[in-house]
């Protein structure tokens, strides 16, 4: 398995409940896995704990065969080759696409830098708009700007956490299909938070649906969708 999070516990206040307990959650190199459940159910935490922005209480998390986190060892998150893209894409307002984007390879050369975020645009379809501002780029456009910016650093794998959620109807479905051809381009392994079953059908190779910090269902999106096994994963993927 290429990410493996084994017994793992999480809280984020020592006298709360766990938001996880006892999580258990493997992903093979390439695929991607989309998690869908309620708000609280415990989606974000995967995806901060997996960043390092988040440190479990018990368990032990391998990413690529290299240990990030267990009682002994502690990976900083810029050192676990992730790429994150949050629900607000988190974009430096006073940066343009292209300086947002190339923020993350500052150590390269200015030639070698240059050259990969000229071809992060290319991929992304921003070539066009890598001198304006955040605040001067549509919705899609900030999200593709996030999610290059995100993929530029050549991460282990790629988090997205409610990627579509400031998209409206019409943009979500263009964006989806965009998205999903990056992913096959690139060859990343991906993990996508939603409360979006859409999402899921659309991107993802396996689909988990948690309740509580609990996996209730996994396994191809089509097939759980047509046949939840459980009352709680019906009314989540109706």
């Amino acid at each position: 398995m290429f990410v493996n999070m084994t017994d793992i516990d999480f809280c984020y206040d020592k006298n709360n409940e766990n938001i996880l307990e006892d999580f258990e959650l493997n992903i093979d190199k390439g695929q991607t896995l989309s998690i869908l459940g309620e708000s609280g159910s415990g989606k974000s935490t995967i995806l901060r704990l997996l960043a390092g922005l988040e440190r479990q209480k018990k368990g032990q998390i391998v990413i690529g065969n290299k240990i990030m986190n267990n009682e002994n060892t502690f990976v900083s998150p810029e050192n676990r080759e992730v790429g994150m893209v949050f629900q607000d894409y988190a974009l430096f307002p006073h940066m343009t696409v292209f300086e947002n984007i190339s923020f993350g390879i500052s150590h390269l050369s200015k030639t070698k830098r240059k050259e990969k975020v000229m071809e992060i645009l290319n991929l992304v379809d921003l070539v066009d708009h890598k001198s304006k501002y955040p605040h001067q780029l549509s919705g899609g456009q900030q999200q593709r700007t996030a999610l290059a910016r995100a993929i530029v650093t050549e991460p282990q794998i790629l988090l997205l956490d409610e990627p579509f959620s400031n998209l409206d109807t019409n943009l979500k479905n263009n964006i989806r299909e965009s998205l999903k051809e990056i992913i096959n381009v690139i060859g990343i392994t991906t993990i996508i938070v939603s409360h979006d079953k859409l999402d899921a059908l659309k991107l993802a190779d396996q689909l988990i649906v948690l309740k509580e910090g609990k996996i209730k269902q996994k396994g191809i999106p089509e097939q759980l969708i047509s046949k939840p096994n459980t009352g709680y994963a019906e009314s989540i993927l109706a």
